[in-house]
């Protein structure tokens, strides 16, 4: 809007802009700024505004405030304000005043703002300063009087010079020390609470059975009482109804359809119908079966009988039903009403003017409520409910009106809205007929005749025009303002409102009865409700398990569909005994049973994401071995706490859990009360504590039972009822959660008061909260000494964070007028001489801190002061600017976020935004789709147009997280990136520096190898960087890592993707390293340091090493200083000469504009071609778009204005050579539309052209024609110039050139055979379908009569004869001449009258003067063959006729185009150039336009021809055996492409085979295809390499093979797959580094299963798919040698996968077991109830013993993987000294292995060094790369450390190429335990240092863990157990 009222029309969109229309104009921009209460003061005095609107600027933003929500606000930002002046008063020259104006934030000028507000502060005063070189501080008296002054006020004398020597380093280092301090806040211990909650009232709630069940067998009664269903986290009721049973007997099993059973019955005569039918199978047979008809009487009576007991039955059903609600309607019908209430409130929301009180059906006296008193008291105790409420509304769809009689209605009303409004002036009759058309859609004929100011106009009826759109709320408001303007048409809008008042009233129903929502089933007679639970999201699945007669059965359905499905699960009937539990946050269902057989099982089971299906998760477990009393007799199970861990409580009151993970019980046993009579146990919502439920002499009572201290505390947590809560007559119990889960709930249904009873519980977990906070008080009062100097000191934070003179001056602002110095004024209160001198010692300050160079700039800075009334607003003097310039200045200012990296993909965002809408949009594009929806907003237009010609240099930085990359490429180029000490940048940003020559692209990335981003996106960020650039910083801090090798990894990474050889133009960077930081003395060693390990980098890689394939070879390394140094700021300007050195890649900005696009989508695509390939199909695409409009116009756009034919690369204008631009040619097909151009183009040279020589008409639009192609030629060859010419792109576009130049050509040429109606030549096109010929005159002569003497001479006569006529003109041949009728006028061409005179002799013959009088038979050239020019076959009939002389002889009947043949070339649209017309009667005479053609078949030479790097990317589901998801499938396309040797002329084709280029030596790709993901070689045809080469795609071909049965799982990436999943989501090139250690699988080739070598294993279990075929696992080399030669894919897939023999990660771990006499004590034993128990108390029942215990378990968790273990053991035990008791065993079971050190002793003191040394020798001297190396350390005593030996053995494990993982365990006192969690520090610290290794990307971490008793060591030790898991599976040919 603001450059539209600069310059009209300047602003199309944001991407659209012209800059170069406001260049035409020009601004004077004044700077403002300040607070708010003076800015809106000078707004009061600029612009006038009224106080309401002052009201709403000052008014508080914050973003909390529901206000905010409904008024309207200012956000902080820039704002344009124009004054409204006058137009003639504008100054020509100088141009608009303008006020360009920072509105802040509500606490931008506090000194103590937030780190945020000051960004957006020093940002937004960073754009002020440099767009307006003058500018005005307003600064009220409060914020003013509060500037403390900081000495400025003692005057203005001081030293502008300081020293470097760093003489008052004291004065700007005082306050850099600040002290701080982490202290305890809270600390929380176990504990619950019981509350009371809510009463909710229903009339199904109870416990009467139904009233109409008569002689309700006992048994049944009590299953009648309502119970409970509720879910984890969502609430319900069952209520049982009972129905009779009835006796049915089946004699026949043969399924009938109604025709069949008709035949059955009719077969038999006599039929009875037995007491046992149903009413359903009577009406079968009556209806269905033909019975009615031969029964009629009887039917007829038995029908009335139906309907009277139904009628009965239904009044007993409503009598009840009345009676139930009745008392129930009480208590429920306020918070019903009020719900109604809340829900008008919403609908009245969406439609403000609807009358809340016409919905609720309330009268004009009655007043509606809105007291929601029990609503809010709910919502505020649950707001759950408050959310449930959201999603009602939400779900009602009140944005639209969805009621058809009102859509009708108003599309009418709409169409006919022009009518409508008009209708005061139409008779009653026509008005009532009009709005009668409206509403009842009756079709009238005739029309309306309506008066207007202008006449009378005919309104015929609009039924069929297209109603215009408007929204419902739109319409309403138009519906009043229509009966406000027109009372006549009230009737009408009140009959509407009835439509939406009825439609509104049934909708407010039904969100009344969604509340209320309620699901239904039936039950036979004797099956029982095992278990009823809502789960799945909201609760929208019913999980129900039913003990039936024939087993047990499992449902999952939906809520209203309950047992309308199959069971998902179903166990037969047996003698088992089944328990059920349920975890719905996991989806997991427990099942425990006791085998008759005496056994214990217990097994999971998984639901899928949406609770549609159930799978086991492996073999149930056989825990019988852990009773060794017998078993048990369960009463309950609940899932614990863990990770799939169950509770199984048992009759004696004992309670144990069993992990399914590691195969054991917990060590912790709970033994609850004897006393307890246990009614239910429950686990809480939030996994936190079991439940337990019990029976008491006076009511209930509960018990909480913490998982994390199970079993310390036998007696519990006792919760009793809350005072005056009675449950006693409850009968249904269940815990559930309000809200969310830790709002866990007891629910009790009391069916006697019909009502349900909440109790809420809280529940404590044992938990400490620390503080982080400020110790040093006098440093909090330095930082918060000022309050608002942030008004002055806003310029030094700019200065700062920004450059004050960068390396690379922005000379947009070319043409300065005017120029007036820089000045500030502030308008407060304060005297002048004291701003100066605050300002001037602020910059004083600024450069003795920072040195940063400033070139006198902010000394030259004026500074003023004065009042607000006393300045000039109106006429004020500022520094004038071309508008355009100024525009493109500021847009410059603001960096554009261009793209991201997430889920391994790189992601173009539009216009700065990352849209996820246009990301579905684009799932599948092609990489021109995607060039093409890629925008960078306002860069556009200066990339496009503004500054199109300008060639480009980029420059980009790169590096790790906060090492000053922004920091950098702001100080180089004058940018304005974002950056801080924060990881603040994400992706790619692009800003631009133009120059008077140049324009200068900073892209700023964001940090490599950070944790957010995977190695993939490093990589897909550093190949755009290196392949767009002209010089790519790297900063890192070498100080901090010294890993070039890895520092560089994505670098080296890309160099396999795209190939610079074949983009000659990209990877022309030269890579400079930035080292920071790096004082003098340290340089030389550093670059040292960094060239050896270059060189090694060289060395290693050779040929492929990133410098010499990204870099061309460039590489440059620079020190940086520190910062705060002169030097630090002088190496810009050698940065800026490096840059202007290098090589220009990107000529001109438009061109650069495509490359950055095409590359973007090329990444985004995964297509690793040649990018010139791309960019050629783009513009070709551009230009074939364009071609038929430019050939037909000469203009690319004609709307909304011409647009000319440009080089799109620069945007100039392509020249016209002459005169035709304002020529329209015709390139369409239709017949009139071709002759309509002709005569067109004819009238335009001359009227009526077929009156003149034809000869000239077609010289004369050649010309045109041949003007035309040619301005097209060279608009084709200007932007086609820097493509290869001889690619296929380029070559259809000339065939489509050559094709429009046909057509073109072919519309222009006249037929000029003789008129069908007169003498003169046809002006139709040549070959025109019609058999008539037209001249396009009116056929009459228009010369005068040449019997002049004969007619008055004052009057002309003219000729009345045709045009074109032979002899003398007359106007009547009877009047002049013999007239009579010509003797030969039977023939074509004769003039029908006799010439001669009147009266000559009858024996001379009557004779016109027609010069010849043709045979006029048809032509011969008749139903020829014809071959068309696309191989199809036709027939082709000339349309003339003879136009030989009656009476000469002629062989053959030749038209008047005897000498041109009419039938076009069969190999292109043109005309046969043959000169014979009848040569196409010659059999197999070939029809040809003598020019050369190029020819349509297929290359078919052996091989591929072209290879679509581009991948077709598919967005599809993957639906796997545990979950679904979306994923992108990436395919690969090989074309054949049409034969490049053009045909002679005059021939139809040409000599030898078909080949798809004309060069000497033909390229063909290889036909090998990748067998799993079908993706083709790109080598050479027959190359000689051993291996084949590919960019590999989705495995498609694949499917999972994973080791155990059918519910083995492997997750990779977070995603779980099955046996037999489809491996399409991994893709050929990345799955072997997602997959980390593994091997191939491949079907065994031997026959007896014995087969182990160093390339294959075999795999003696039954694996899927094809379990009984055997397997091996095989290596990665042999794998890809047997598909064929094998693969070596480009993009990284190598030979360095591990030996399938050494395939499963292992582990050596070494146990460092304290045996010093402390470990004798018996405070803790060894566990109970296990198989070891026993042996091990027989000689260690004390703490030793204990530890014991937990290491078996550990050694039994690791051996039950099914598989021989790989693991190696070794056993320190340690005291004063250390002794080795088992090593490197790999062989032993657990128990042997226990045996062996059972019996050690236990005394003497602690070494904490010796053990170390003694575990570090055992590491080194059984290493093995196959093993990565883990120490588990216990002690329970206090020792001093020696950190060196720590670090030794750390440093030892790095250095042999793993990091070691280390476990130290206290199973002491807490204040012993420092140095074992040192120990864990040191090796974490060193852990960081080490290589990844490819094979085993998975580290298991360190950790220090408290074990303070035998339990929790036990957990300890199975816990590291379980993180040393990793799953076996590989992918293989399905």
């Amino acid at each position: 809007e603001l450059m539209n009222k600069l310059v009209p029309h300047s602003y199309a969109s944001l991407t659209k802009i012209d800059f170069t229309s406001l260049d035409t104009t020009s601004v004077q921009p004044l700077g403002i700024y300040g607070d708010k209460a003076a800015l809106v003061h000078f707004l009061h005095i600029v612009a006038d505004i009224d106080d309401e609107t002052a009201a709403l600027l000052m008014a508080p933003t914050d973003t909390s405030s529901l206000s905010r929500l409904n008024r309207p606000t200012l956000t902080s930002g820039l704002y344009f304000l124009l004054p409204e002046v006058d137009s003639s008063s504008v100054d020509e020259t100088l141009g608009h005043r303008a006020f360009v104006m920072y509105w802040p934030e509500d606490t931008t000028w506090d000194d103590a703002a937030i780190g945020a507000v000051r960004r957006n502060r020093t940002t937004f005063m960073r754009y002020l300063t440099k767009l307006t070189p003058q500018i005005r501080a307003l600064i009220s008296k409060d914020h003013a009087d509060a500037i403390v002054w900081k000495g400025a006020d003692e005057g203005d004398d001081f030293d502008d010079d300081f020293d470097d020597d760093g003489s008052d380093m004291e004065e700007t280092t005082h306050d850099r020390f600040f002290k701080f301090e982490v202290s305890k806040t809270t600390e929380q211990e176990e504990g619950a609470q019981i509350y009371p909650g809510f009463e909710f009232a229903h009339p199904d709630i109870t416990s009467k059975p139904s009233p109409l069940v008569e002689d309700l067998p006992q048994d049944v009664s009590t299953l009648l009482e309502s119970r409970l269903a509720a879910g984890e986290c969502c609430q319900g009721f069952l209520e049982p109804k009972f129905i009779p049973y009835k006796r049915e007997r089946k004699y026949i099993s043969q399924e009938y359809n109604r025709y069949s059973l008709s035949a059955e019955l009719k077969k038999h005569k006599n039929i009875v119908l037995g007491d046992h039918l149903t009413e359903a199978g009577i009406r079968i047979l009556l209806e269905e079966g033909g019975l009615e008809s031969r029964a009629a009487d009887l039917v007829a009576g038995w029908r009335k009988d139906v309907r009277t007991a139904e009628s009965k039955r239904d009044k007993e059903m409503r009598d009840s039903m009345n009676e139930v609600q009745s008392e129930f309607k009480a208590k429920n019908t306020r918070i019903t009403q009020e719900l109604k209430v809340r829900l008008v409130q919403a609908i009245v929301t969406a439609y403000p003017l609807l009358d809340p009180k016409r919905i609720m059906n309330l009268s004009d006296n009655e007043e509606m409520t809105d007291k929601l008193d029990c609503l809010q008291e709910l919502y505020a105790r649950y707001p759950q409910m408050k959310i449930a409420e959201s999603e009602i509304i939400d779900n009602a769809r009140l944005s639209s009106i969805n009621s058809t009689s009102y859509k009708r209605v108003k599309e009418r009303l709409l169409a006919k809205r022009t009518e409508v409004m008009a209708c005061d002036e139409l008779s009653e009759g026509q008005r009532w007929d009009l709005l009668d058309s409206i509403l009842h859609d009756e079709k009238k004929e005739g029309g309306l005749i309506t008066v207007l100011s202008n006449g009378v106009q005919w309104f015929k009826p609009t039924r069929d025009a297209p109603a215009p759109k408007m929204s419902d709320q739109d319409f309403l408001m138009f519906l009043d303002d229509l009966a406000t303007q027109n009372p006549s048409l009230k009737k009408l809008t009140q009959d509407i409102q009835d439509l939406i008042y009825d439609w509104v009233t049934r909708k407010l129903e039904d969100m009344v009865a969604k509340a209320f929502e309620a699901a239904k089933f039936k039950l036979g007679l004797f099956d029982t409700i095992r278990h009823i639970q809502a789960v799945g999201e909201k609760g929208n699945k019913i999980l129900l398990i039913v003990d039936k007669p024939s087993g047990i059965s499992i449902w999952l359905s939906d809520r209203l569909r309950v047992g309308h499905n199959q069971p998902v699960k179903h166990f037969p009937a047996s003698q088992r005994q089944y328990y059920f539990c349920v975890h719905e946050q996991r989806r997991l269902l427990a099942i425990a049973y006791i085998e008759p057989t005496g056994q214990i099982l217990v097994q999971v089971q998984s639901f899928d994401e949406s609770f549609s299906s159930l799978q086991a998760k492996g073999s149930p477990q056989n825990i019988t071995t852990w009773y060794q009393d017998g078993l048990p007799d369960l009463k309950h199970i609940c899932f614990a706490g863990g990770p799939e861990e169950l509770c199984l409580v048992e009759s004696s009151g004992r309670a144990r859990v069993f992990s399914f993970i590691s195969q054991q019980f917990r060590a912790a046993t709970l033994q609850l009360p004897d006393e307890l009579n246990i009614h239910s146990v429950y686990a809480a919502p939030d996994d936190s504590a079991m439940i337990v439920l019990e029976k008491t002499t006076s009511d209930h009572q509960l018990r909480v039972y913490h998982w994390n201290s199970f079993g310390q505390l036998p007696q519990g947590c006792i919760l009793p009822l809350p005072e005056g809560v009675d449950l006693r007559s409850a009968t249904s119990f269940c815990i559930s959660s309000i809200g969310h889960r830790n709002n866990a709930a007891l629910l009790a249904l009391l069916p006697t008061q019909n009502m349900m009873q909440c109790l809420n519980i809280q529940i404590k977990s044992k938990n400490t909260a620390y503080a982080f906070k400020s110790k040093d008080e006098r440093n909090n009062k330095v930082l918060e000494s000022t309050v608002h100097n942030s008004f002055i000191d806003c310029y030094s934070e700019v200065w700062a964070r920004y450059p004050v003179v960068s390396a690379i001056k922005r000379e947009t602002l070319s043409s300065q007028r005017n120029a007036i110095a820089s000045s500030i004024t502030f308008v407060c209160s304060h005297e002048p001489r004291l701003l100066s001198t605050y300002f001037k010692r602020t910059i004083r300050d600024f450069e003795r801190v920072t040195r940063k160079p400033v070139e006198r700039i902010l000394d030259a800075i004026e500074i003023h002061a004065d009042s607000i009334e006393n300045l000039d607003w109106s006429s004020f003097e500022a520094t004038a600017f071309k508008a355009g310039e100024w525009f493109v200045e500021l847009l410059c200012l603001i960096p554009i976020h261009i793209a991201v990296a997430q889920h391994n993909s790189f992601i173009p965002l539009k216009d700065g935004v990352l849209d996820s809408l246009q990301e579905q949009r684009l799932l599948g594009a092609t990489v021109d789709q995607i060039t093409d929806s890629i925008s960078l907003g306002w860069y556009e237009s200066i990339f496009n147009s503004y500054m199109a010609t300008k060639p480009v240099k980029v420059v980009s930085s790169m590096g790790e997280q906060s090492v000053g990359k922004s920091f950098t490429l702001n100080h180089i180029v004058d940018s304005s990136f974002a950056g801080s000490a924060l990881r603040t940048t994400e992706g790619v940003w692009l800003s631009v520096c133009p120059t008077r020559d140049i324009l200068v692209v900073a892209l700023d990335f964001e940090g490599v190898h950070s944790i957010e981003r995977s190695p993939q996106e490093d990589m897909l960020l550093v190949l755009f960087n290196t392949a767009l650039s002209n010089m790519v910083l790297f900063r890192n801090n070498f100080a901090l890592s010294r890993d070039v090798a890895n520092m560089f990894t994505s670098f080296q990474a890309s160099t396999a993707l795209l190939d610079p050889a074949e983009n000659p133009k990209l990877f022309k960077s030269l890579l400079t390293v930035i080292i920071k930081d790096v004082v003098e003395g340290d340089k030389k060693e550093i670059v040292k340091e960094f060239s050896s390990k270059f060189s090694q980098i060289v060395s290693d890689e050779r040929e492929g090493n990133f410098i010499s394939v990204l870099h061309a070879s460039q590489l440059t390394v620079i020190p940086w200083p520190v910062i705060q140094s002169r030097p630090f700021y002088t190496l810009f300007s050698r940065l800026r000469n490096l840059l202007f050195k290098q090589p220009t890649t990107h000529a001109s900005a438009g061109e650069f504009l495509l490359t950055l696009k095409t590359l973007m989508a090329k990444l985004k695509a995964q297509d690793w071609g040649a990018i010139d390939q791309n960019l050629t199909k783009h513009r070709v695409a551009s230009l074939m778009s364009t071609l038929p409009r430019g050939m037909a116009t000469g203009f690319s756009e004609l709307d909304p204005e011409r647009e000319e034919l440009k080089n799109l690369d620069n945007q100039t204008i392509i020249p016209w050579g002459d005169d035709s631009r304002d020529i329209v040619f015709c390139l369409s097909k239709s017949a009139d539309d071709r002759a309509a151009s002709l005569l067109k183009l004819a009238n335009a040279w001359k009227n009526d052209a077929a009156r003149h020589d034809l000869d000239e008409l077609a010289q004369h639009i050649d010309k045109l024609v041949s003007a035309r192609l040619c301005h097209i030629r060279e608009w084709i060859q200007v932007n086609t110039a820097r493509f290869p010419t001889d690619s296929a792109e380029i070559r259809s576009l000339k065939s489509a050139f050559q094709d429009s130049e046909e057509l073109l050509r072919a519309g222009v040429q006249a037929c000029r055979v003789d008129c069908s109606t007169c003498r003169l030549p046809c002006l139709l096109p040549r070959a025109h379908e019609s058999p008539d010929h037209n001249c396009q005159t009116s056929h009459q002569c228009l010369a005068t009569c040449e019997y002049l003497d004969e007619h008055d001479q004052e009057e002309e006569t003219l000729c009345g004869l045709p045009a074109g006529h032979a002899g003398r003109h007359l106007c009547d041949p009877t009047a002049h001449s013999c007239g009579e009728p010509c003797a030969l006028s039977s023939h074509r061409g004769c003039q029908i009258n006799c010439m001669k005179v009147p009266g000559h002799p009858a024996d001379e013959g009557h004779l016109c003067s027609a010069r010849n009088h043709q045979c006029g038979k048809k032509c011969d050239l008749q139903n020829v063959p014809v071959i068309n020019s696309d191989g199809s076959k036709a027939s082709f009939s000339c349309p003339n006729y003879c136009v030989a002389a009656f009476d000469e002889e002629h062989g053959a009947h030749v038209c008047a185009e005897r000498l041109a043949c009419p039938i076009k070339c069969q190999l292109c649209s043109r005309l046969c150039t043959m000169g014979d017309h009848l040569h196409g009667m010659v059999d197999d005479e070939p029809h040809l336009c003598r020019l050369e053609h190029a020819c349509s078949h297929e290359c078919e030479s052996q091989g591929i021809c072209e290879i679509n790097t581009e991948p077709r990317s598919v967005e599809t589901t993957f639906t796997g055996a545990h979950e679904n998801f979306q994923f992108t499938k990436y395919t690969q396309i090989a074309n054949r492409l049409r034969c490049a040797i053009t045909i002679p002329p005059g021939e139809l084709k040409h000599p030898g085979a078909h080949t798809h280029s004309t060069a000497a030596n033909v390229f063909h790709f290889c036909e090998a295809k990748c067998e799993n993901c079908g993706y083709i070689c790109h080598l050479p045809l027959n190359h000689p390499q051993r291996e084949h080469e590919t960019k590999h795609g989705s495995m498609q071909n694949t499917a999972w093979a994973v080791e155990g049965n059918a519910d083995a799982v492997v997750e990779v990436q977070g995603r779980k797959y099955a046996a037999r999943d489809s491996g399409t989501p991994h893709i050929c090139s990345s799955v072997c580094s997602q997959l980390g250690r593994h091997a191939h699988i491949d079907y065994c080739r031997t026959q007896t299963g014995v087969c182990k070598g160093d390339e294959f294993m075999h795999i003696r279990e039954r694996m899927l798919p094809n379990p009984d075929r055997p397997k091996d696992w095989i290596s990665h080399k042999l794998f890809w040698a047997r598909i064929g030669n094998g693969y070596v894919s480009a993009d990284g897939h190598a030979f360095n996968c591990v030996n399938p023999n050494n395939l499963r990660q292992a582990f050596h771990v070494i146990f460092a077991l304290d045996r010093s006499g402390s470990m004798w004590e018996a405070d803790r034993m060894p566990l109970p109830n296990t198989p070891s128990t026993s042996l091990i108390a027989r000689y260690n029942n004390n703490r030793f013993g204990a530890v014991l215990s937990a290491l078996h378990g550990f050694w039994i968790s690791r051996s039950t993987t099914g598989s021989a273990r790989r693991d190696a053991y070794s056993v320190i035990v340690f005291n004063a000294s250390a002794e080795t008791v088992i090593s490197n065993d790999f062989t032993s079971t657990p128990d042997q292995l226990l045996r062996r050190i059972v019996d050690t002793d236990t005394d003497g003191g602690t070494n904490f060094d010796v053990v170390l040394r003694t575990a570090q020798n055992a590491m080194e001297n059984y290493w093995t790369n196959d093993r990565a190396p883990v120490i588990i350390f216990l002690s329970d005593g206090e020792c001093n450390l020696t950190e060196t030996v720590m670090y030794d053995l750390c440093n030892r494990a790095v250095a042999r190429g793993k990091a070691l993982s280390f476990h130290a365990v206290s199973f002491g006192e807490l204040v012993w335990s420092q140095s074992l969690r040192r120990m864990v520090e040191i090796a974490e610290e060193v852990a960081k240092t080490a290589p990844k290794d490819p094979l085993a990307p998975y580290l298991v971490p360190c950790g220090y863990t408290d074990a303070m008793d035998t339990i929790k060591l036990a957990e300890t030790f199975l816990n590291i157990a379980d993180s040393l898991r990793r799953p076996k599976a590989s992918l293989m040919r399905a």
